[in-house]
């Protein structure tokens, strides 16, 4: 992700581990699909049932410094993506 604000180390040490792997997902700033946020939240390449329940946990950590976690449902299916984006980049949107 090309944005002018980084989360430091200390940032970090408030993450849990499946936290952590979500966000390492995320970074890219690429749209990705709850399978693929799941995987991340799991270990050993199986998949976590509780992957939107690290994306609730991360929303408000990563919104005190300035990051947003979007979601849009892909046409009229029930699958859902999520993306990781600054702030500043919906204003830009718009």
């Amino acid at each position: 992700m090309t944005t002018r604000y980084t989360l430091t180390r200390q940032d970090f040490h408030t993450f849990k581990p499946a936290e952590y792997r979500v966000l390492e997902l995320l970074s890219d700033g690429a749209w990705h699909d709850l399978q693929e946020v799941k995987l991340a939240a799991g270990r050993n390449g199986l998949p976590a049932s509780e992957g939107t329940r690290r994306l609730r946990a991360l929303r408000p950590k990563l919104s005190e410094r300035g990051f947003v976690i979007r979601c849009r449902r892909i046409g009229v299916t029930r699958t859902t993506e999520y993306q990781l984006i600054h702030e500043d980049a919906l204003v830009e949107e718009d």
